[in-house]
């Protein structure tokens, strides 16, 4: 019995799954035209049917350059074409019929060969950031509230990872790591496998998300965007505090292990308190240099830089409170300061953590930077107005 010749419709739709097994993407018309050697607009009349089966989807009348050559060189002819992409359940059973089902494809290339879009999104719990944010010497992190990126900077091909991370609102208060699926592909078999143990299928969103909208306008329309980022806000403003006031108050200003809770814990975010507090707290704190600028802009006595019954030495954040009155500026720096102090002790004291459902640990640690930011900035604002103050001799 003769074998049944294939309708135009069946060729077409069988080119288009060989170019996306080989290419990941969509293909125009006029290229299968060329390839079945058929009419243009009979190619482009049977994507219309397929899509009409549900068996496609159709980008309609794109116009592309046809690129030829001739003995004036390189021209360019507009062409308008239909780029057709095959629809999921083609793809999935051309897996499954293919030799493809027994390559033992990594898990998201795998995704793609049955139909998954390479710049389709794939949403994950936060935690798949911890490892690579505990490793600052092997990996280079920025997570803002709107995303960032994760770049590998070792020679070891199974560590590679590269991506641009999203962070979306969930409905439930919390956010997921968002990345391209494109971004994914290009990791080890057993990297992929470590972010699919994180991966969050039916994500439900909240209605509104500015945050991510930035991430969006970024990274799908080029435009320039720098993103709200509240741990790296309080560091700078630590730094603008030494530059202020022309002496290094605190010694400390960089921590390569600052980072909000990658956890929606209240042990995670005690931590992240006791690692913003290596560089605000006595630790940090500069005793050398702020009983010297004591005594150089506010006339302090030394006398003034121990406890009057007990004798004992003020610490760095007691030396902090005599500028602060001295100078008048409010108690919203060590207000805040102490407060980090205090939620960073909970971390070292604690037996047990019971943390609370309804809280964002994550939200309140960037608010605490937030607060550390306007607080340090107000103080240093004002110290420098105190001290010209006092060199022109005003009361």
């Amino acid at each position: 019995m003769p074998r049944k010749k294939k309708t135009t419709e069946e060729r077409v739709l069988e080119q288009a799954v060989k170019h996306w097994t080989s290419h990941k993407t969509g293909t125009d018309s006029k290229r299968i035209a060329a390839t079945l050697k058929l009419d243009h607009e009979e190619v482009k009349k049977a994507m219309l049917n397929l899509e009409a089966a549900g068996l496609a989807t159709l980008n309609k009348d794109e116009t592309l350059n046809e690129m030829s050559f001739g003995k004036d060189g390189m021209s360019f002819t507009p062409v308008v074409c239909h780029i057709i992409f095959p629809s999921k359940t083609v793809l999935t059973e051309n897996f499954y019929k293919s030799d493809l089902v027994r390559q033992n494809l990594p898990v998201y290339e795998e995704r793609v060969m049955k139909g998954s879009h390479t710049y389709s999104f794939a949403y994950f719990n936060e935690e798949v950031l911890r490892k690579y944010l505990t490793r600052p010497d092997l990996f280079d992190v920025s997570d803002t509230v709107s995303g960032g990126h994760v770049r590998y900077m070792g020679e070891d091909e199974a560590l590679y990872v590269e991506i641009r991370h999203g962070r979306r609102k969930l409905a439930s208060g919390r956010s997921a790591i968002t990345v391209f699926v494109t971004d994914l592909l290009k990791m080890h078999e057993a990297e992929q496998r470590y972010w699919h143990g994180y991966e969050i299928t039916d994500p439900v969103f909240a209605e509104e998300d500015n945050g991510f909208a930035d991430f969006l306008d970024v990274n799908l329309e080029g435009k320039w965007i720098s993103y709200k980022d509240p741990v790296t806000e309080a560091v700078e403003a630590i730094k603008r505090t030494n530059e202020r006031l022309g002496v290094e108050i605190f010694r400390r200003t960089e921590n390569d292990l600052l980072h909000a809770p990658v956890e929606n814990t209240e042990r995670a975010y005690c931590d992240s308190c006791g690692e913003l507090y290596k560089l605000i707290g006595n630790d940090s704190l500069n005793i050398k240099v702020l009983k010297p600028y004591l005594v150089a802009n506010f006339g302090a006595d030394h006398s003034e830089f121990e406890h009057k019954e007990s004798k004992r030495p003020l610490t760095g954040l007691q030396l902090l409170e005599l500028i602060q009155n001295k100078a008048g500026t409010g108690d919203d720096a060590l207000k805040t300061i102490k407060s980090i102090g205090e939620d960073r002790g909970r971390a070292a004291h604690a037996t047990t953590f019971k943390g609370d459902p309804d809280k964002i640990y994550i939200d309140m640690f960037r608010d605490q930077c937030m607060k550390l930011r306007t607080a340090l900035d107000s103080f240093s604002e004002k110290v420098v107005e105190a001290v010209a103050k006092t060199k022109d001799g005003e009361p």
